[in-house]
């Protein structure tokens, strides 16, 4: 892990280059949904769902494959932005939980896009790099420390907790996305639905005693 001052030197330069609400980023953002809702669609229809030029669009990526490539690019800064924000490393377990899914909830159209890009191919042919050495690891780490803590049930691995909240999560995403779910119904949603079957079990002596 990076010591404290590279990682505010990190943090410094995702805010300025993931930041959603920059101009460029809502029109990654717009590029984003509208593969999600047409993922064979070329260059020049996604250009126009987008509400982009063509030629706006062919400066970023000359293909439809180096379009997903920089899309999850995207991706990658504003789950670390987020995940900084929630101090993943260093808060507490409900606290992070609260704050990490209040923040991917924010970008509904981006965890969709997480999902289903890593079936796209890259230029090379190849399926798309999962987003493995930034959020997943870090979730695994986050997850892992409160199994040890005594936090979140240890009977399952760690990667089943984050596999289980990302699933959980992205069911909110789309049903947000697709207006099924209200924004104010959904962060509560995920944390009970989560919780419901992560959370260490109490030792009823304990509770009893208590």
């Amino acid at each position: 892990m990076p010591n404290a001052s590279s990682g505010n030197g990190q943090r410094a330069r995702r805010t300025s280059t993931a930041n959603p609400s920059n101009k460029k980023n809502k029109m990654l953002l717009r590029l984003a949904g509208a593969l999600v809702d047409s993922p064979g669609a070329s260059l020049e229809w996604l250009a126009e769902m987008a509400e982009t030029s063509r030629g706006t669009l062919y400066r970023i990526a000359s293909s439809r494959e180096e379009l997903v490539v920089h899309l999850r690019n995207f991706v990658k800064e504003t789950l670390n932005l987020v995940m900084d924000s929630a101090a993943l490393e260093t808060g507490e377990p409900l606290a992070v939980l609260s704050s990490l899914t209040r923040g991917f909830l924010q970008y509904p159209t981006l965890c969709t896009f997480s999902a289903m890009s890593a079936h796209m191919n890259t230029p090379n042919g190849e399926p798309a790099v999962d987003i493995e050495d930034s959020y997943k690891s870090r979730m695994r780490e986050f997850f892992g420390t409160w199994q040890k803590q005594g936090y979140f049930r240890e009977d399952v691995p760690t990667e089943w907790l984050v596999l289980f909240y990302d699933h959980v999560t992205q069911a909110a995403s789309e049903g947000i996305r697709t207006g099924r779910l209200a924004s104010a119904q959904a962060e509560p949603l995920v944390i009970e639905s989560f919780l419901g079957g992560a959370r260490a079990r109490q030792d009823p002596a304990a509770a009893t005693q208590d």
